[in-house]
């Protein structure tokens, strides 16, 4: 399966457990597919409000009008050299009106499905944490930062086991909760990960609440639970956080 096909099946929500996991393995080591995930979710910015019905027929009617264009501005060339160069500007041609097309497919306004949301706002973010250490003993900053190196990598299984560790030292530790709420996430195992968020907004305010609230909206979004995550979404853009925008988007698409 093609890259563009995959993150078709990505963007939509379609993938197995398996096809998910191998995904998200390739993000981590394929900087040109992160770049191609980045384009289509940059496209989708920018033309999520075009009529994409109206778009296609313009293409398609722009297509058929060129097909039948007379070749005067070669007509000084050799007839061979005519036809290769109209032949070579129509190939040219529904190569660009295929792609943009398929471009379209994925940008169009449509109604996804919250997986799909789910999906589409994932992985640009949780890649962005400062790595800090706030770990009262010093054997549980070192597991806390090895548990952050196994998560970067893409081995949340065994970080959750290392923030575990920490918890069951320092219950309080805000970071290592956090963390492993993104493993939970990453596991599939969202419930798990809504009580590691819910934990923290309990808590007195750090730097990891912000996203904790982001994080536990997406979770609520991922198990349909729309009126949740809407509120928590609706608090995070009233809050002016980080995530204000981002949040006002994955709020327009539950609408």
């Amino acid at each position: 399966m093609n890259s563009i096909s995959r993150i078709q099946k990505y963007l939509d929500g379609k993938m197995s457990e398996n096809e998910l996991k191998e995904f998200r393995e390739d993000l981590q080591k394929d900087p040109e597919l992160v770049q191609e995930l980045d384009l289509y979710r940059s496209l989708d910015r920018i033309v999520a409000s075009r009529d994409e019905e109206r778009f296609r027929k313009k293409l398609s009617q722009v297509y058929a009008e060129f097909k039948e264009l007379p070749a005067e501005k070669t007509e000084k060339a050799p007839p061979s050299a005519r036809k290769l160069n109209k032949k070579w500007l129509v190939a040219v041609s529904a190569t660009l009106i295929s792609t943009l097309s398929l471009l379209f497919y994925f940008v169009a306004v449509k109604k996804e499905s919250n997986q799909a949301i789910f999906e589409k706002y994932m992985v640009t973010y949780s890649t962005n944490l400062t790595l800090r250490s706030h770990a009262q003993f010093e054997a549980g900053k070192k597991r806390l930062e090895y548990g952050i190196q196994l998560y970067t990598r893409g081995n949340y299984s065994d970080a959750s086991q290392q923030f575990k560790m920490v918890l069951s030292e320092d219950s309080e530790n805000q970071d290592a909760r956090f963390y492993n709420g993104l493993c939970y996430m990453y596991l599939n195992e969202f419930q798990s990960a809504i009580t590691s968020f819910e934990y923290i907004l309990t808590q007195p305010y750090s730097f990891v609440h912000e996203n904790a609230k982001f994080y536990l909206a997406l979770c609520y979004v991922r198990i349909n639970n729309n009126e949740t995550a809407k509120a928590l979404l609706q608090e995070i853009i009233s809050d002016n956080s980080s995530h204000s925008d981002i949040a006002q988007k994955v709020l327009e698409k539950l609408r």
